[in-house]
């Protein structure tokens, strides 16, 4: 079996059922993708109120 460099990356989803998340995971897998991590990402606040207000504001 030949062996191949190892190659470090990430993926953002959109936010996912745990239906479609346990689907996409068994996905890559089965195509051996190795998989270190799944983490959910939480908002920050400057992100909640850019979406609330729609503009930023600077200090």
């Amino acid at each position: 079996m030949r062996q191949h460099p190892r190659r470090y990356g990430f993926l953002i989803l959109p936010i996912l059922s745990d239906e479609m998340t346990a689907r996409i995971t068994y996905f890559l897998a089965k195509n051996r993708l190795g998989i270190l991590r799944l983490e959910e990402r939480q908002k920050s606040l400057e992100d909640i109120f850019l979406e609330l207000t729609g503009r930023a504001v600077s200090l």
